[in-house]
């Protein structure tokens, strides 16, 4: 298990950056005194490997930080949704459910209006509204104007999910 001794024996955080920089070189050609570190991982994350593990960084500037990883009940998640900003300040211990409240773009299977929590109901012809708080669904409406459901969508959103984190 990864402590934060060992980390800042290997590592310097720039809480202002995210970054980590080298401060101990180990083996490989990608281990050099004050170098950057990590990694662009597949879904986006700074990848950074130590003692033949992978970690998120975002994980590492809290254990950095805070002395600690969160408990198995919680993730951190990084608050303006960039996954490579790993300023202290841009991170924030929630839960699985409330990590999900913070997806800022509709998903790609969600072709009809591009926007998170609308999509067209084809019987009416009318943008139907949804949106899940405490892994619920609750439904919001249907509109004729694309633009008064993203509307109503992101009023709920500011409700329900912003005033729960």
């Amino acid at each position: 298990m990864l402590t934060q001794k060992r980390l800042k024996e290997l590592f310097l955080y720039n809480s202002e950056t995210g970054q980590f920089i080298r401060i101990k070189a180990l083996c490989g050609r990608f281990s050099k005194i004050g170098m950057l570190a990590g990694t662009l991982g597949k879904r986006g994350y700074i990848d950074i490997g130590i003692d033949g593990k992978r970690y998120k960084a975002h994980r590492l500037a809290w254990l950095y930080v805070h002395g600690e990883f969160p408990s198995n009940k919680f993730q951190i998640d990084h608050i303006d949704g960039n996954k490579t900003n790993n300023n202290i300040e841009n991170l924030r211990v929630v839960t699985a459910s409330q990590n999900l409240q913070n997806i800022k773009n509709a998903k790609s299977h969600n072709a009809t209006s591009k926007v998170l929590g609308v999509s067209w109901f084809k019987r009416d012809k009318t943008w139907q509204v949804e949106i899940t708080v405490n892994k619920k669904k609750l439904y919001l409406g249907r509109y004729s104007n694309l633009e008064e459901a993203k509307s109503v969508y992101l009023s709920a959103k500011k409700l329900y999910h912003i005033s729960q984190i």
